[in-house]
């Protein structure tokens, strides 16, 4: 499977890519609002904020893409890039709020914000590293091409 990954043409990647992005940032949006409630917290009768949530990608999306997000290849991967991701979920997470504050969306505290926000940076960021190390040739020629050794 991981060599299908990586002989995949640049198109496909980068759509991968894309719909990890957009479910990287629902699935915080969620789990921001939950960690602020301390339960599982799903927007029931709130259709405004339940639209705001699910509409975060295509306020996400694009900006990641006006920061090189999906044009870098993920093997040469550099603290640089860690640095735009930063600036991307800085500007999705203050345009979210003020979206979100100016359409007067009950029911969306501050905290949820950061949260968001660190939760964006950290998964967003974290899996083009984890991406990073794992597609290097020398894991993966370990990973995949190691046979236990046999203790005798």
């Amino acid at each position: 499977m991981i060599l299908a990954l990586i002989n995949l043409s640049g198109r496909n990647k980068q759509t991968l890519m894309v719909l990890f992005v957009a479910c990287a940032v629902i699935a915080s949006i969620i789990l921001a609002f939950s960690l602020r409630w301390g339960h599982f917290y799903y927007p029931t009768g709130n259709n405004h904020l339940l639209l705001i949530m699910i509409a975060s990608t295509i306020l996400a999306l694009p900006i990641f893409y006006a920061f090189g997000f999906y044009r870098e290849v993920i093997r040469y991967v550099c603290f640089k890039a860690l640095w735009h991701i930063n600036q991307a979920a800085t500007l999705y997470a203050v345009l979210w709020a003020l979206i979100g504050f100016m359409a007067v969306i009950d029911g969306i505290p501050r905290t949820v914000i950061l949260i968001n926000w660190s939760i964006v940076l950290m998964s967003v960021g974290g899996s083009r590293f984890f991406a990073r190390w794992f597609l290097s040739k020398e894991n993966i020629t370990d990973h995949l091409f190691s046979y236990p050794s046999s203790s005798l």
